[in-house]
């Protein structure tokens, strides 16, 4: 099995974070369709700012919509796939307040975040057993989603994710993440917050 992966919909794992205003890189406002486009260090600003009144927290966050990780998550994403993903290492702090920031587990924030930047797109759904939504992007150019009344009724075909743990939809899919099974069942087994997941049938 593998799972569609969102940011959590409980207030207290979804904090807001961002870069701030005109800290954007320009590379994020790329389409969803395709490979992303690979970031430079100078490109990503090295802070981003916590919004009030969030006190701590989970092992997933998004800064400006895009996903981030704790370093264990980012570890653990590499163990699976080295080098496959781009990871560029983000303060998180608070902007007018002095006030510490907390991991989960109540103890001071003393590390980075790490901005999660894809490396694998794949066009992985069984679309035939899938209940989708189709849009029609061009003649002849079709684009599919899944169904917002069931996520669940997705399935993906097993040799197209074989080997991979994570990944984003191509025109399949394009605006969502995926983890495999393996991954999935890791970040739950250590109660790592932030993330909601669909399991995803596999054939």
């Amino acid at each position: 099995m593998a799972s569609l992966v969102e940011s959590s919909l409980l207030a207290r794992y979804c904090p807001g974070i961002s870069f701030g205003p005109g800290k954007m890189p320009a590379a994020f406002m790329a389409s969803s369709v395709g490979p992303l486009p690979v970031l430079t260090r100078e490109e990503v600003p090295e802070v981003a700012y916590l919004d009030p009144p969030h006190k701590s927290l989970p092992e997933f966050v998004t800064i400006n919509a895009r996903m981030a990780v704790c370093p264990d998550a980012k570890a653990l994403i590499e163990e699976l796939e080295p080098g496959r993903h781009q990871f560029f290492a983000v303060a998180i702090e608070r902007q007018r307040s002095r006030k510490p920031i907390l991991t989960r587990s109540g103890e001071p924030l003393q590390t980075p975040y790490y901005l999660l930047r894809f490396g694998v797109c794949l066009d992985a759904v069984w679309v035939e057993r899938s209940d989708l939504m189709v849009s029609q992007i061009s003649p002849g150019k079709t684009l599919v989603f899944p169904n917002p009344g069931n996520y669940g009724g997705t399935v993906l075909r097993r040799s197209a994710t074989a080997g991979h743990h994570v990944w984003k939809g191509d025109r399949q899919c394009p605006t969502n993440l995926f983890f495999s099974d393996a991954l999935t069942k890791e970040v739950q087994k250590r109660n790592w917050k932030g993330l909601d997941f669909t399991h995803l049938r596999e054939e």
